[in-house]
């Protein structure tokens, strides 16, 4: 058999001289290095997090925006010109709900030409769980509920939602005289409570 010689290192047993350092004893180099990657890798994240942030504000949708927003102090601007603020309590299909003290408004998700909230939303929020305008229309009719129907001229009906079919039915008042309203012309509707 022939033999390979291996060199190996003293170990302390062996005697090794007093003046030779041990390389893994000092750990100073090691620490600066790790200080530096920790702080090259936070300062990484937060660009993730700003370019993160940066995309979801351009792939924003209204919608997405109003389901996100569901929860808050908002206000509406509406195609009539008319602002429109309340808490947004559901987004529908075709509709959001804003309450206030004392009333409700529904209004077309169509007719919205801006939303304002007190911060930054992402750019989507839930899918909307609430029901379609139509829903609610046929809701207060079935109650014969007051309401005030505002068009997209910017007129408003008011009185009793009495039927709904292709045309919102209402009853203005003494003399029996009777709206009947388009509901495509329907940009928002406000009922009390």
């Amino acid at each position: 058999m022939s033999g390979h010689s291996v060199p190996v290192a003293p170990t302390e047993h062996q005697g090794s001289s007093a003046d030779e350092t041990d390389p893994l004893a000092d750990t100073s180099g090691l620490d600066a290095a790790a200080a530096d990657l920790r702080v090259e890798l936070e300062i990484e994240a937060r660009r993730r997090e700003r370019w993160i942030r940066h995309r979801l504000t351009e792939e924003a949708t209204l919608a997405g925006a109003l389901s996100a927003a569901v929860g808050r102090d908002v206000a509406v601007q509406v195609v009539t010109g008319d602002r429109v603020s309340g808490t947004l309590d559901v987004v529908g299909s075709d509709v959001v709900s804003l309450r206030r003290r004392h009333a409700c408004t529904w209004v077309s998700i169509d007719a919205v030409t801006a939303l304002e909230v007190g911060e930054a939303l992402p750019a989507a929020g839930p899918p909307p769980d609430g029901a379609s305008m139509v829903e609610v229309l046929c809701d207060l009719a079935e109650r014969r509920t007051d309401v005030v129907l505002t068009l997209a001229g910017g007129t408003a009906i008011r009185g009793e939602l009495i039927a709904v079919g292709s045309v919102a039915t209402v009853d203005t008042g003494p003399g029996g005289r009777t709206a009947y309203v388009p509901l495509a012309a329907i940009v928002s509707v406000i009922s009390p409570g």
